[in-house]
């Protein structure tokens, strides 16, 4: 997507339900079914994984250099401490080592997801 300007914008406004789409999303789903409880947490983080991907590289493409010197000027320590501790690590612009960090994140929270017993009735 990286490779296509607004690659991202057009791909997360649209459904495409084509036999392309859909093969692709076959094997992160069935993959997910080895490690996932159930069917619905592999979806869900197959989901997951798909948004995150593309709102990375979307912000990657669409956000400009000077976001980051305009951010720096107007994020007050005083009212804003806790964001103004981590503002390096906000605009940092290694997207590669940023979408690694998501994806370990993810990833290892996913079999851990365990169905919720149902409420009896």
């Amino acid at each position: 997507m990286l490779g296509h300007r607004d690659g991202p914008l057009l791909v997360a406004g649209t459904f495409p339900v084509e036999p392309n789409t859909l093969a692709f999303s076959e094997r992160p789903v069935t993959l997910l079914f080895e490690g996932c409880p159930t069917r619905k947490s592999a979806a869900w983080t197959a989901w997951s994984l798909f948004s995150f991907t593309l709102g990375l590289v979307q912000e990657e493409q669409a956000t400009p250099a000077e976001f980051h010197d305009r951010f720096r000027e107007t994020l007050d320590e005083q009212q804003f401490p806790g964001l103004h501790s981590v503002l390096e690590d906000s605009v940092s612009i290694d997207y590669g080592e940023r979408f690694g960090f998501g994806i370990e994140q993810m990833l290892p929270s996913a079999p851990t997801t365990k169905p919720r017993p149902r409420a009896s009735s």
